[in-house]
């Protein structure tokens, strides 16, 4: 390989990912969001944050996203999980701010009980990147 193949292939990635996977990792990012946001916007309504089921819901949340997150690198081919995670936790975290600024019914109608969903939210977070900072050391 030529030092121009060298430097054409650096460029072609950003922070070990190719542009492609960028995109894929963005979009993983998203769905997640967007399954977490179903989840408190009828969960809180149904008391699923609330007594034993909330306890339920995050010992499940932990299971699933860890899993989640390292099927989800193994079916794209990443060997390095942290920078996709990071890439998709980034995606993730701008809906997230977004719908919270311009449309914070989208999570409930009772501010108070919302909060329970932010919390869980964050919780998900600690989960989704856990894995990957694991696997890293």
């Amino acid at each position: 390989m030529s030092s121009t193949d060298k430097v054409t292939s650096r460029q072609a990635r950003v922070h070990g990912l190719w542009r492609p996977d960028l995109l894929a990792a963005a979009t993983i990012g998203v769905v997640f969001w967007l399954l977490a946001v179903l989840i408190v916007h009828y969960g809180v309504p149904a008391g699923l944050f609330d007594g034993w089921s909330r306890i339920i819901l995050y010992v499940v949340t932990a299971a699933l996203t860890w899993a989640g997150i390292v099927m989800a690198g193994r079916s794209a081919g990443w060997d390095d999980l942290l920078p996709a995670v990071c890439v998709a936790t980034a995606a993730a975290t701008f809906c997230d701010v977004a719908a919270m600024t311009w449309t914070p019914g989208l999570y409930g109608s009772n501010p108070a009980r919302v909060l329970s969903g932010a919390i869980w939210i964050l919780w998900g977070v600690g989960w989704t990147l856990a894995p990957a900072i694991l696997r890293k050391g």
